[in-house]
């Protein structure tokens, strides 16, 4: 009987840390902060691996267009190519709808975050993190791919 209690103690802390803290899993995983006014408007986890390889969607409201977290965002027009494919087809693959994806004709700003290199002579990683902000509508769109 303890064991449920503490399960379902666990379980309950578990969602209230969730909502009052949102990005938690992008902040303990990629040592990031994310602004302290954000809301969680959208989710999709890919299917996930027990060695904690998948994919995770979030969108997120600001409210806070000057924090930190933005400032070193690149302001080019767009991002690379790849950039733009890698994130349409995991959109694609993850079924995500396209009310909740990033209009990449917006203004916006982006960031790409790598982990875990693959080899010291490779640009390429094992966990990948994208971050897209629509400056115009203050979404942040947060693609986590790890293989």
């Amino acid at each position: 009987m303890l064991t449920v209690g503490l399960c379902v103690g666990k379980y309950i802390h578990n969602i209230y840390i969730q909502q009052k803290y949102p990005a938690k899993h992008y902040t303990e995983y990629w040592d990031i902060q994310f602004p302290s006014k954000i809301n969680k408007t959208y989710e999709k986890i890919g299917t996930q691996g027990f060695t904690g390889d998948g994919s995770r969607y979030s969108v997120f409201s600001v409210e806070n267009k000057k924090d930190v977290l933005f400032t070193d965002f690149s302001v080019a027009p767009a991002p690379n190519e790849e950039f733009v494919f890698i994130v349409t087809e995991k959109l694609h693959q993850l079924q995500i709808p396209e009310e909740q994806q990033p209009d990449w004709t917006s203004a916006y700003k982006w960031k790409y975050l790598g982990q875990n290199q693959i080899s010291d002579a490779s640009t390429r990683y094992f966990d990948n993190l994208y971050l897209i902000w629509d400056t115009s509508s203050d979404t942040l769109f947060v693609l986590e791919i790890c293989i």
